[in-house]
């Protein structure tokens, strides 16, 4: 099993960088955080999609 944590941080709890990986496991990542079986999921797609979040919610805002 696994949880989202998109509700537990108060700074980056709406972040739209967890949309991708809360919808990925069936989720709404403004919504509760439930658990999920790993069996369930692509390993392989959700870790890429974990990576891209950690990304979007740590990097500095790049100005166009």
């Amino acid at each position: 099993m696994a949880y989202g944590n998109w509700r537990q941080y108060t700074a980056v709890r709406a972040h739209p960088g967890f949309a991708e990986l809360a919808r990925f496991v069936g989720q709404d990542h403004q919504g509760a955080m439930r658990g999920f079986p790993l069996a369930e999921v692509d390993i392989d797609a959700l870790w890429q999609i974990v990576v891209r979040c950690a990304r979007l919610i740590n990097e500095p805002a790049r100005s166009e």
